[in-house]
């Protein structure tokens, strides 16, 4: 001990006040000091260091026990060494980091893991997941570096394979590819085999399959190598089915498909049934028959019959002609086409004599006539015949009634027995018949009113009306007037007229009448000129004759007004005369 401790003697007496002075220094002492062990003091009995205090020791020997913190550390120290991970068994309880090759029943392992199992049906390694995380994952295998996914070696005797990923950094699909592997059982990525794409679409021999299910053979052309299972919308009602074809989902793809002929039931046919998907669907049977014929058989009836002749029957198993449809009508979305020529076998022939007797017959042709005229070669004739008997006749029907009737060499329309060449009856009042003018929609008009009156009228209105008296009328009304002025110097210019006689060029008819350019300057207003042009390009002039008669009255007019002024003044100078005398 060093200084401030106070030397005595045996039997010296210590003063109080001295030995509160060292009390108070060896607790300052102990209370500063750190045991250091060896010679430095001596150990301390019992609890006599601070909770707070630090020890730092080299070596601590422990006779009896130590015990930090309540735990036995001696204990603890021998359940450590009989817990760990031992070569003849043991259990790993807690996280376990193997940082070099472990080998399990076998000796130095080259792998990271080898596992070797000396029963042949019983599985070397077991993973087990509860299930109840990871959605039961029991393995995992991941690469942390480069572009490829991990993958799984399968070895055979003579080769390897690989599950593995698809290749690629942005690849999501799976493969199975035969060969490849490490170095010790395969090499690279061996040759695909399966593919399974991200989406489900699964390839065989092909690393694009272009459907759900896409198998190719090498053996065959493009195009034709494959059998692919996919969704097209091309049939039914548009919705996305399923199919089996190549090129785009065409259909089932089969080259030379092949049905042998079963004896048993006389037939080598494909069925379909039940259409619909339901009980009561229809069962289609389709193939070759007896006697070299082929046709599509609905629920036991043949619907449609093709014999070995190249006849077809549609309702029938016995076809008369190239098609026999019977039971029912025919409906053609394009065109007929009928054969050319003027023949019972071409165009459209009906049966002949169906009601009997001799002769009857009823068709459509469309021929050129024999020995055509130059020029005439190209000119075809459409011929709607109904041949033998005076009353037959041809109908055009329309709005379910019968609106034209060819009887006897004359046309009706509205009537069912036309008398006339051409027979009209009309069907309501004022709708018989219009002539319309081409381009300006004008036209002429002829029908009876009702009451017996025919009128034939201009789209103007003006035309002429023709009572049961059989007179052409024409309107005349007051009503219909305007600006009305008497004609007046009328005589003149109707005695300076030349009526002629004449004879027409066209015809050599001889005839009386005016000539239009010598009327003009007297009365240009009954002068018109008409579309029809001369020889000279110059148009040709027509006469309002009716209007004649018209100025025949004022002309008549003016020359009774002259004789009553010639007479009134004969009769003044008689009476002058008269009572000069």
């Amino acid at each position: 001990m060093s200084e401030p401790y106070y030397p005595a003697k045996s039997g010296d007496p210590i003063l109080a006040d001295t030995w509160n002075n060292m009390q108070i220094k060896t607790r300052d002492e102990i209370r500063s000091h750190t045991h250091r062990g060896g010679d430095d003091g001596q150990p301390l009995d019992g609890s006599s260091i601070s909770p707070t205090a630090t020890l730092k020791v080299n070596k601590v020997e422990a006779t009896l026990g130590l015990t930090v913190k309540n735990v036995d550390i001696s204990k603890w120290m021998a359940d450590t060494e009989a817990a760990k991970l031992s070569l003849t068994g043991g259990t790993v309880t807690g996280p376990f980091s193997a940082m070099a090759n472990v080998g399990i029943g076998t000796g130095p392992s080259t792998r990271r893991l080898l596992v070797q199992s000396t029963a042949d049906n019983n599985a070397a390694v077991e993973i087990r997941s509860s299930g109840s995380q990871a959605w039961g994952v029991g393995l995992l295998l991941k690469t942390t570096g480069g572009t490829d996914g991990a993958a799984l070696q399968l070895r055979s005797r003579n080769k390897s394979w690989l599950l593995k990923g698809e290749l690629g950094a942005a690849a999501e699909g799976f493969q199975i590819s035969e060969g490849g592997g490490d170095g010790e059982n395969g090499g690279g990525y061996g040759t695909p085999r399966l593919h399974l794409k991200a989406g489900g679409n699964l390839g065989l021999n092909t690393t694009d399959p272009q459907g759900a299910l896409d198998i190719r053979l090498s053996s065959a052309a493009a195009g034709f190598d494959r059998l692919v299972v996919n969704t097209t919308t091309l049939w039914g009602n548009g919705q996305p089915q399923v199919t089996i074809g190549a090129g785009g989902a065409a259909g089932l793809m089969i080259n030379n498909p092949h049905v042998v002929w079963n004896n048993a039931e006389n037939r080598a046919s494909i069925r379909y049934g039940l259409s619909g998907g339901v009980a009561t669907g229809l069962m289609w049977d389709v193939g070759a028959r007896l006697n070299n014929a082929f046709s599509f058989i609905v629920n036991n009836n043949h619907a449609l019959w093709m014999g070995a002749d190249g006849n077809v029957g549609i309702g029938t198993a016995a076809p008369g002609a190239r098609l026999d449809v019977q039971g029912g009508s025919l409906r053609v979305s394009g065109a007929v086409i009928p054969s050319i020529g003027n023949a019972p076998g071409n165009g459209i022939q009906f049966p002949l004599d169906p009601w009997g007797g001799n002769g009857d017959s009823a068709s459509i042709r469309y021929y050129r006539a024999p020995n055509p005229l130059p020029g005439e070669e190209e000119n075809g004739r459409l011929v709607i015949s109904n041949e033998n008997d005076p009353g037959d006749v041809i109908v055009f029907a329309q709005s379910g009634g019968e609106r034209m009737i060819i009887y006897n060499g004359n046309i009706g329309i509205g009537t069912p027995r036309p008398n006339v060449p051409l027979h009209v009856v009309q069907r309501d009042n004022n709708a018989g018949i219009k002539l319309t003018e081409n381009g300006s929609g004008r036209f002429v008009d002829l029908a009876f009113e009702g009451q017996g009156t025919l009128h034939l009228f201009h789209s103007n209105g003006n035309g002429r009306y023709m009572p049961q008296d059989g007179e052409w009328h024409k309107f005349s009304d007051l009503s219909l007037k305007e600006n009305i002025e008497s004609l007046e110097g009328v005589l003149p210019r109707v005695l300076a007229l030349r009526p002629v006689s004449f004879d027409l060029k066209s015809s050599g008819h001889h005839q009386l009448g005016l000539v239009a350019q010598e009327v003009e300057p007297l009365f240009p207003e009954l002068v018109s000129t008409a579309p029809r042009k001369k020889e000279d390009g110059q148009p040709l002039k027509g006469l309002a004759y009716e209007a004649f008669s018209v100025l025949a009255i004022a002309a008549l007019k003016e020359l009774k007004q002259q004789y009553d002024e010639r007479i009134a003044a004969l009769e003044q100078r008689l009476q002058e005369q008269e009572r000069k005398s």
